[in-house]
């Protein structure tokens, strides 16, 4: 079970901090649940070159309806645990798309 409530989530000056777990080299791109206090998302692409990096960029934008400029990724470039920085968006805008976009 997904519990969103669990979800490292850290409001402050117009953007959220999220912890996020990436899944390189998946079958599909998607928002796969909670991973500990981290958003887990699966990606297509390889770790390679900021490819993985890029996609996650393209994947939170989009699930979020926010400009792909509004993500930062603040640490772990070279890890599959991240911090990322979403402008645009606030904690219960955040949670109830997740509760839309997670799978059961």
């Amino acid at each position: 079970m997904n519990r969103v409530e669990d979800l490292y989530l850290k409001e402050g000056e117009g953007a959220l901090h999220i912890k996020v777990r990436v899944v390189p080299g998946s079958s599909r791109e998607m928002l796969a649940g909670i991973h500990d206090d981290a958003l887990k998302i699966k990606l297509t692409t390889a770790p390679e070159k900021g490819k993985a990096n890029k996609a996650l960029s393209r994947l939170l934008a989009r699930s979020f309806g926010v400009p792909a400029a509004s993500i930062l990724l603040v640490s772990g470039a070279n890890s599959r645990d991240k911090m990322v920085r979403i402008s645009g968006i606030d904690r219960l805008q955040m949670k109830q798309i997740l509760f839309t976009l997670l799978p059961n």
